[in-house]
């Protein structure tokens, strides 16, 4: 029996491996290991699901010692994604007890070096998961995106805590954008699966949207949500797009926040929020005022005061 399935990369967000092999292993009901993790030795039929294309030279020179560790007795079953013939793919071959080709390509290619091991040509299932079930999406939508580096947990907590208040069902739609310099690596994977463990199914990720779909959910939904380390700032444009759209903004704010953001009347700040409204007159009142607060923060203002104070 299959006891582990092994893994290169690890996050399911940012590689589609990673993501087959996360699925796959739930779905044996096995643990899923870093292919050098040192546990790794101690499982008796592993199953190496790897792409050895996306590795860099180093760890392919790793994985040549690994191979050479792994006690006698290992009964390898690899599940190849994709093969470049190269000494390493051919070394893993050779060790391996049972080869599972993702495509005829690949089992085509291998036919021809095949000697005693078994052959075997299988597919990719689709890995789209979504999270809840149906299209029920909850009386409730909220609306939340910002920099994956700048995601604030402890501040999504507060705002379940208001949702479920409502005892209402609801859905958070979450969207990132990442900046420069930064990784899903570094900066998201932990706060976003933080995320999941706060809201479970009732949280949908939507990846990376464009301006087009960024702006149609915030249209759509009921709440817009966006948490800063210290609080919200005049230059925070999405919390800016989202009032000029009408939407109710639950963010952060502090001594240094902009004076036009008013708390009850155009938007909510999260630390003073005991109860989230619900009814339809109150909201759109809300929207109101927001739209009202930032009617004169467009573009055009803006680059009246740039050319009225570069020419004083």
């Amino acid at each position: 029996m299959i006891d582990c399935v092994v893994t290169y990369h690890q996050n399911p967000i940012t590689c589609g491996v990673a993501k087959f092999n996360h699925i796959l292993a739930a779905s044996l009901k096995v643990p899923l290991l870093s292919l050098f993790d040192p546990a790794l030795l101690k499982f008796r039929m592993p199953f190496l699901s790897l792409k050895l294309s996306e590795f860099p030279d180093h760890d392919l020179f790793r994985l040549h010692d690994l191979l050479r560790y792994l006690p006698a007795d290992t009964c390898i079953q690899l599940f190849l994604h994709g093969f470049s013939d190269t000494m390493t793919e051919y070394a893993l071959i050779k060790q391996a007890k049972t080869v599972y080709c993702a495509n005829q390509e690949i089992y085509e290619r291998l036919r021809t070096y095949q000697t005693s091991f078994p052959l075997v040509k299988l597919w990719s299932p689709s890995t789209l998961r979504p999270v809840g079930s149906g299209n029920q999406v909850g009386e409730i939508k909220v609306f939340s995106f910002g920099m994956a580096h700048k995601l604030r947990a402890h501040h999504y907590l507060k705002l379940k805590r208001l949702l479920d208040q409502t005892a209402r069902t609801y859905t958070i739609f979450l969207s990132t954008a990442l900046h420069e310099g930064t990784s899903f690596e570094e900066a998201f994977y932990i706060t976003f699966e933080q995320l999941f463990l706060v809201f479970g199914d009732s949280l949908k990720f939507l990846g990376f949207l464009s301006d087009d779909a960024v702006l149609e959910y915030i249209r759509s939904c009921n709440y817009f949500s966006a948490f800063f380390e210290q609080g919200v700032r005049e230059n925070n444009s999405s919390v800016i797009t989202a009032m000029e759209n009408g939407s109710v903004v639950i963010t952060n704010t502090d001594n240094w926040s902009p004076p036009f953001l008013i708390h009850g009347e155009n938007m909510f700040d999260i630390n003073r929020t005991d109860e989230l409204p619900c009814d339809m007159k109150v909201l759109k009142q809300i929207s109101t005022n927001a739209k009202e607060a930032v009617g004169n923060l467009g573009w055009s203002n803006l680059i009246e005061e740039i050319n009225r104070n570069s020419h004083e």
